[in-house]
């Protein structure tokens, strides 16, 4: 768990000074930050469950899990369409389609998101496969819908 930690902010630490010379990056810094700190305060709250399970402390993992996913879930999805496209960047794609993806992709983030909050207080016996069940729902709707987007329009 430290390592990976330690490993989280050396990657936040080595962005920056990758991209500072370039013209989009300070409109994105701002989100990338949040999105940095909200994994690195996950990773805080589950060491500390972990630690708490290890003192012999009764955690309801499941509830957890579905929790911790849900709130990095709908933190990403708000941070979303701040995040930009380069525009010299190999695989550039028109504006429009960006902002529509990143649109999408907020979106659907945010519902899962809060469905996964939601599915931490269904009875205990399906809350796994509750949860299962929304993540893989979110994740393909998020690939349906950029595929949709992506095609060209006839």
């Amino acid at each position: 768990m430290l390592a990976t930690a330690i490993s989280t902010q050396t990657v936040a630490g080595m962005i920056p000074s990758l991209l500072r010379e370039k013209e989009y990056f300070p409109r994105m810094e701002g989100s990338l930050n949040a999105i940095f700190t909200a994994t690195l305060q996950v990773l805080l709250l589950v060491h500390g469950l972990i630690l708490g399970s290890g003192m012999g402390y009764k955690l309801n993992v499941d509830m957890t899990s579905s929790l911790v996913t849900g709130v990095i879930f709908i933190t990403v999805g708000n941070y979303f369409p701040r995040i930009r496209n380069n525009p010299r960047g190999q695989h550039f794609i028109n504006e429009d389609v960006w902002l529509k993806i990143q649109s999408f992709s907020s979106r659907v983030f945010v519902v899962g998101g809060i469905l996964m909050l939601l599915s931490a207080f269904v009875p205990a016996k399906v809350i796994l496969p509750v949860f299962i069940s929304v993540l893989l729902f979110s994740v393909l709707v998020l690939m349906g819908g950029i595929v949709l987007i992506k095609s060209p329009k006839r």
